[in-house]
């Protein structure tokens, strides 16, 4: 991945979201170490957003607010 040979420590928190605000949304949630690997191994087809660092500890927050909402 660029992203680590430009800096980024592996342990950097990372998501990849597919169809984003969609009902069928998902998510694959790791290190930027882990994510390749998990992204092979999951049933995400695209398109994928992905997310790298600290703001995806945050993707828990939004969803507990969403189904307090709901």
């Amino acid at each position: 991945m660029k992203t680590l040979g430009a800096g980024l420590p592996p342990s950097t928190p990372a998501v990849a979201v597919e169809n984003a605000l969609r009902l069928n949304e998902a998510h694959v949630h790791g290190t930027l170490a882990e994510l390749p690997d998990l992204l092979d191994a999951s049933r995400l087809a695209g398109p994928n957003v992905v997310l790298i660092g600290s703001v995806v500890s945050l993707s828990h927050v939004a969803q507990e607010a969403a189904h307090l909402a709901a």
